[in-house]
């Protein structure tokens, strides 16, 4: 069963900006430890790589459906890329607790990019 969906779309030169511009402070607050190496051994460009695991975790954020005043916690979004390169979603701490509440089982993920934006399509099922 269908629990939220959640899409966001940013433009990839404004997104890709703000990470190349070596914000650490903001790259330690939204990406964990794995995104971050799995960035680097990415084919694409570690701020492209990052831009849509950003819109990703947006968009995964609006399916669990938490008000816009509560703490977010989007470093607790992990999103990574299974074996064939397809990126799936691991849900960390507060984010894990709210999904098991809602009995959230799993979040499915789409990742998708064009010239100048990202789209990411999130859809949270529940057994």
């Amino acid at each position: 069963m269908i629990i939220g969906i959640g899409t966001d779309i940013l433009n990839k030169n404004r997104v890709c900006q703000v990470i190349s511009s070596e914000n650490q402070s903001f790259i330690s607050r939204v990406y964990s430890e794995a995104e971050l190496i799995e960035a680097g051994k990415s084919a694409n460009d570690i701020t492209f790589y990052l831009g849509t695991r950003f819109a990703g975790k947006e968009a995964v954020f609006k399916t669990l459906s938490i008000p816009s005043s509560s703490k977010i916690y989007l470093r607790e979004i992990q999103i990574l890329n299974d074996v064939n390169g397809i990126p799936y979603v691991e849900l960390k701490g507060e984010m894990a607790r709210t999904a098991k509440e809602r009995g959230i089982t799993k979040i499915l993920i789409s990742l998708s990019y064009d010239t100048d934006y990202i789209i990411a399509y999130a859809t949270a099922i529940a057994d």
